[in-house]
């Protein structure tokens, strides 16, 4: 804080004694229940500690006199036990002093520029809540005095949580100024009532009659747990650490005074406060945030208030966990009135302590998360800027944000001068302040429709604003001409024609120029064409990984037919299924693969002396047939084949070229099996823009030090690889190069493994998209790795929607289904006109069409960008939707 510059004035009083020093107590009385839990939460650390960090600011304008105001500090300390005490070393003690001593530390920066005087300010709020106390030694409040002005001075009030809560900060507040009046006698002021005693407080606790309540409470919080402890899974912009952090930041949202004063009308109407009003609509938006309808949120609640010890100072908060039934279909104002008859049964039952019910509840704790409650709702007691304007000041109070936190989010509604200022404390280890700002203006839009109607069913009024929809309709401008009128085979057969010596495939030591790959697969088209293979036929696949695959492929579109890839290393039976399935009379294959029983009811060609002709058979087919069927691994059952249209097929091809991207001086690695279909771009996209295809045999693909040779042997520049694949390469020592392009798709990219890679690479792009709707429908150009890689913007002529289990559209922020349209979506499966119906449903944006139901989880962010949450190696259940290892059948 080298800005701040101390200045201590010689006119103050000075306090001449520690009143901790000499350990001289006027009583010492148990800790209550709640400090208890708050001293063990300390012991888990500094950060920990920290989150417990209270601060405030008394911004004073005025002529200030600076002793009234240190002696009034000192009457205030006096007057309340809370402020003269600490812990013993047990915590099971409150230590109580006869005298308080709390002074105001000094700071001038009246010398200094506005823009100085602004850091130094930070710098202070900074070090106010980063300076740990300690619970033995003391003290446990603080005061720093920084003066701007003559006219102008804020006064950072601090104190440990365990001696003082957010109500007592108004009763601070608010006697300080009384005493500051009283003192400087500028202003005649009544003798303040006698001070609440905390001491009394913490022994009655320990009473039988509480003790009693608390019991009786207990028993009723737990019936209130019955059917489960729900766990609140916001969606998060980074993973969830094994250990919980307590690093935060705080967003601010103003909510005005009109806006206020509609929100407390609309309460009243419905016989809700104010608080129950707000807390209901935030409830209503963390459901929606989370697609969950049965959560809990926390709820301090001020035991000065229960109690109608209204002057109390001290530690008498009771986090009252709520659970609440959120069912947004129904109107707001049913939801308010149920959410009403929750929360003031929870605050007839506040002798629980959170600690005991968990105690009870026997919650399975994870350590990197708070059991039960992990977001926090708060409504402050109104303050008016008058109410603090005594003896010549005017006085204003806001909350310093902390720098740790105890909860994911903890949205602090506080009321100052009509307005309500929306303070959201909230974990930087799992949201970024851009979501954290969007949240908030969703929730005041959520309020401001709900003002005007409390009869809008919930949900509406999380309907997109209208910014959303414009950002939407940004993201989703997809639209790119491209040859609808070709061919898969008349690309690739142009492109041979164009460079017909350029080599295409490298197999080993096999070399096909493009000319010689032409008239190979023209051989084997007019072969299928003598065995009856016509226009709209599938025709098996089952090659070895060298240069016949790429033959059999070529050869099977230009006899008008689809390919059907069977990968001799699959399963016998699964072989069978698809070859049956697909009623594939014909199975392509050569003489490297063994003959396989199961394919033993199709006929077996083999490519190996097939030969070559300069002619193709005569065109047959349209754009609308399939260029071929992949069969998804269906581990929920039987496999299900995917059929893709050549238009699909080259609208994707049109679109790659363009990004990320590839010409003919591109070296292009083939590692994938043909059975899954990112190989369309490692064997097919290649083709038609002229590149070198690079085939790594069975061994290659499954060795990293045979792999990572056999790259940099032959200058292999483009890498379309799943994760594992590139991880197999990075523990062979893959050194890459910035010449490299890298795509990695066919599973989430890990934000480690990016993070790795990035250096080894020129380019790395993360690739999205199912089988149904064409390979890919997406892709983001990772530059960095801080958190979850987003899948980026759509392809050409494609659109990504995030909706409801009702189909409607979400805001930015919100979790809801990713559905796809546009050109890459396909003809739905083979022979399963059920589950086709099922999962490929009209699309309402573009009528005619269809759009694909994808079965992942997906928001908006902030900045536009669209993330996939649901493609995981677990199962996710979130309001309807779920998600289980294998059935989402996605690239």
């Amino acid at each position: 804080m080298n800005s701040v510059t101390q200045a201590p004035q010689p006119q103050l009083t000075e306090v001449n004694y520690d009143p901790f020093e000499s350990r001289e107590l006027a009583r010492a009385v148990p800790t209550t229940e709640a400090q208890r839990e708050l001293w063990l939460a300390d012991q888990l650390g500094r950060e920990a500690s920290l989150a417990y960090n209270e601060s405030v600011t008394l911004r004073l304008e005025g002529a200030l006199d600076l002793a009234a105001l240190q002696d009034a500090l000192l009457a205030l300390s006096d007057r309340h036990e809370a402020l003269r005490s600490t812990l013993s070393t047990d915590g099971t003690s409150l230590m109580i002093v006869p005298r308080g001593g709390l002074q105001a530390h000094l700071v001038d920066l009246a010398a200094q520029t506005a823009p100085e005087q602004d850091r130094a300010l930070a710098a202070a709020r900074a070090l106010a809540v980063n300076e740990p106390f300690d619970l033995v030694e003391g003290p446990l409040v603080r005061a720093t005095l920084l003066k701007r002005g003559p006219t102008r001075h804020e006064l950072l009030l601090t104190a440990h949580h365990v001696v003082c809560d957010g109500w007592s900060f108004g009763v601070v507040a608010h006697e300080l100024m009384a005493l500051y009046a009283r003192i400087a006698g500028k202003q005649s002021a009544d003798t303040l009532p006698p001070a609440d005693s905390f001491g009394d407080y913490a022994v009655a606790q320990h009473g039988s009659e509480y003790q009693a309540a608390a019991d009786t409470d207990t028993q009723w919080w737990l019936r209130q747990y019955e059917g489960g402890t729900p766990v609140l899974e916001l969606p998060t912009d980074r993973p969830r650490r094994a250990q919980r952090s307590f690093d935060s930041k705080r967003e601010d949202l103003v909510m005005d005074a009109a806006l206020t004063e509609a929100v407390r009308k609309l309460g009243s109407k419905q016989g809700a406060s104010l608080f129950v009003t707000l807390f209901s609509a935030f409830g209503a938006l963390l459901a929606r945030l989370s697609g969950q309808d049965d959560i809990v949120v926390g709820v301090p609640a001020a035991g000065q208030a229960n109690e109608g010890r209204t002057t109390l100072v001290g530690h008498c908060v009771q986090l009252l966990p709520i659970r609440m039934a959120a069912d947004l279909e129904q109107p707001f104002a049913d939801l308010l009135k149920a959410t009403r008859t929750r929360v003031l049964d929870a605050y007839e039952h506040p002798a629980c302590t959170f600690g005991q019910l968990l105690k009870k509840l026997q919650v399975q704790r994870d350590p990197g998360r708070l059991p039960l409650v992990s977001v926090l709702f708060n409504l402050d007691q109104a303050i008016r800027s008058e109410e603090l304007s005594k003896g010549g000041l005017k006085g204003e109070l806001l909350s310093n944000p902390r720098h740790f936190e105890n909860f994911d989010l903890f949205l602090n509604a506080s009321q100052t001068d009509g307005c309500i200022v929306l303070e959201c404390q909230y974990n930087t280890g799992l949201f970024d302040a851009a979501s954290v700002r969007r949240w908030l203006e969703l929730y005041r839009e959520a309020v401001q429709r709900l003002v005007a109607d409390a009869q809008l069913p919930t949900v509406a009024a999380f309907a997109p604003t209208a910014t959303d929809l414009a950002l939407l309709a940004r993201f989703n401008d997809s639209a790119l001409a491209y040859p609808r009128e070709l061919r898969v085979h008349t690309m690739i057969a142009r492109q041979a024609a164009a460079t017909p010596e350029h080599i295409a495939v490298i197999a080993g030591d096999k070399r096909l120029s493009y000319r010689q790959l032409d008239q190979r697969a023209n051989a084997l088209a007019h072969t299928l064409r003598e065995h009856g293979v016509k226009a709209g036929d599938l025709v098996g696949l089952s090659c070895g990984r060298n240069e016949f695959m790429l033959v059999g492929l070529l050869g099977i579109l230009k006899a008008g037919a689809g390919y059907v890839p069977m990968d001799p290393a699959f399963p016998a039976d699964r072989l069978a299924y698809m070859c049956s399935h697909s009623a594939a009379t014909v199975v392509v294959s050569d003489g490297s693969v063994a003959e396989v029983p199961e394919l033993a009811s199709a006929t077996r060609l083999l490519l190996d002396d097939m030969g070559k002709r300069p002619d193709a058979p005569p065109p047959a087919g349209s754009v609308d047939d399939v260029a071929y069927v992949i069969y998804t691994s269906g581990s929920t059952g039987q496999p299900k084949g995917v059929r893709v249209p050549h238009r699909s097929v080259t609208n994707l091809l049109a679109s790659v070229t363009r990004e990320p991207g590839m010409t003919a001086r591109n070296v292009v690695l083939s590692v994938t099996t043909l059975s899954f279909d990112i190989a369309v771009s490692e064997v097919i996209l290649p083709l038609t823009v002229g590149a070198t295809i690079v085939v790594a045999d069975r061994n290659q693909v499954v060795d990293g030090d045979a792999l990572r040779e056999l790259i940099e042997v032959a200058g292999v520049d483009f890498i379309d690889a799943t994760p594992s694949t590139w991880r197999l390469l990075l523990a062979a020592g893959w050194q890459g190069g910035s010449q490299i392009k890298a795509i990695c798709t066919g599973e989430p990219l890990p934000p480690d493994l990016g993070r790795e890679l990035l250096p080894h690479v020129g380019e790395l792009w993360n690739g999205y998209g199912p089988t149904e709707t064409t390979v890919w429908s997406s892709f983001h150009r990772v530059l960095h790795c801080d958190g979850p890689v987003p899948i980026g913007h759509p392809v050409a002529n494609t659109q990504l929607h995030v909706v409801d289990t009702q189909l409607r559209q979400v805001p930015v922020g919100v979790v809801g289904e990713i559905f796809i349209g546009g050109e890459g979506v396909t003809l739905g499966y083979h022979g399963r006109p059920d589950l086709t119906a099922e999962r490929f449903l009209p699309d309402p944006h573009r009528p005619g069409h269809h759009w694909y139901k994808t079965g992942d989880l997906g928001r908006w962010r902030a900045d536009g960008v669209l993330e996939c949450l649901g493609r995981s190696d677990h199962q996710v259940k979130v309001r309807g939707y779920r998600i289980e290892l294998g059935e989402i059948e996605a690239t």
